[in-house]
């Protein structure tokens, strides 16, 4: 359970204190999904799925890392970049949730100032839930980079460097973590039995409520806005290009006209494996935070029952999931991946795909160019 739920305990449970004039609104939230129960001695049932999501993203997500990351010439790429960046976060987001799993401390009483630290900063899941924000505007960082150098490819050209790239990067940690921080520290709190009361002090429902609906605009609302806007652009600009192309390609030479139909089936693909990592972060996060915001406008809802279960595995399920989306459609990884093992992509005609391919449409090029020249 992320640190958006554990809000949604502190009110449900909290709702009656503050209407009545509780006098600090405290409850025990931290009875979360990843937390054990008391004195238990292995892992529950229903907190399995994140030991397995997490072996899994670690593992998945370790691979993308080593495999981009071991050729100078995929790494410093812009777009691998983010690629590899959002591996990392990912990973340690997946570490992060196997640790909430596995953990299974003897009581939940938080004393001391070593005990303050642990409740604020692990048990209200702050970690975890800055790590996955951190990934979603990665994603946003990816996808503004392909539409600015789609849609706007001069300006792209001219402007946007590598530690353009290294600022967004930067952005994405900095902001999440701010946000989270603000968020959840400071309404982290410990009642005088010592118990860790996650996200459960609020100043009324209000500022809660208030503080919930804000969420699900951070974190929902403006990536979702953000992928429409420029997945649609690129879009546009494609088929504008493709249009442009077959014109233009009716008088250009064979070795041209290779040259664009290597370089779009490039972009092309890069453009479907971010839009697919896009699409999967859609439907994963959309169920618990729509869940949430209903329950900030009113509603009255089970944060037990199926429903929510599945849209909280969801969530947990997205960090793993970003290397199968690479290993299936991402050309760059899976032709790296191929030579670390020993095997060699190959296009359905035989020949070399990729930059061989590309290589030598260059040196065709420049070979009908020396033609030429001798000629004259």
């Amino acid at each position: 359970m992320d640190a958006a739920v554990s809000m949604v305990m502190a009110l449900d449970n909290n709702s009656m204190d503050l209407q009545d004039g509780g006098q600090d609104g405290l409850q025990d939230v931290s009875t979360i999904a990843m937390m054990p129960d008391e004195g238990g001695s292995s892992i529950p049932t229903d907190r399995i799925p994140f030991v397995v999501f997490g072996c899994v993203g670690i593992i998945g997500n370790l691979i993308v890392i080593l495999t981009l990351g071991s050729k100078y010439e995929l790494r410093r790429k812009i777009i691998n970049m983010f690629v590899i960046n959002q591996s990392i976060v990912d990973m340690l987001a997946s570490l992060t949730l196997m640790l909430f799993a596995i953990t299974l401390p003897s009581d939940r009483k938080s004393i001391g100032i070593s005990g303050e630290f642990y409740c604020k900063l692990w048990v209200s899941a702050v970690l975890l839930w800055s790590l996955y924000v951190t990934s979603t505007y990665n994603i946003l960082g990816m996808t503004v980079e392909r539409y600015l150098k789609i849609v706007h490819p001069f300006w792209y050209k001219r402007f946007y460097h590598k530690r353009h790239a290294i600022i967004g990067i930067a952005l994405a940690w900095g902001f999440s973590f701010a946000f989270n921080f603000a968020l959840t520290v400071p309404t982290t709190v410990i009642d005088e039995d010592y118990n860790c009361l996650s996200m459960g002090k609020w100043p009324s429902i209000t500022h809660a409520r208030a503080a919930g609906i804000i969420t699900v605009i951070v974190e929902l609302f403006i990536p979702l806005i953000i992928l429409i806007l420029c997945y649609g652009g690129i879009v546009v600009m494609l088929r504008r290009n493709m249009d442009t192309t077959t014109s233009d390609n009716l008088a250009a030479s064979g070795a041209s006209q290779q040259r664009d139909k290597t370089i779009n089936a490039a972009y092309r693909n890069t453009i479907k494996t971010l839009a697919l990592v896009a699409i999967v972060y859609v439907i994963c996060w959309t169920g618990n935070q729509v869940y949430f915001l209903m329950y900030n406008l009113g509603y009255n809802l089970c944060w037990c029952g199926p429903i929510y279960i599945i849209e909280t595995n969801l969530v947990n399920a997205n960090s793993c999931l970003n290397p199968f989306i690479y290993a299936f459609t991402y050309n760059d990884f899976k032709k790296r991946f191929r030579a670390i093992i020993g095997l060699k992509q190959q296009d359905s005609g035989g020949s070399v795909s990729g930059t061989t391919k590309v290589t030598s449409v260059s040196q065709s090029v420049e070979m009908s160019t020396s033609n030429n020249k001798a000629s004259e």
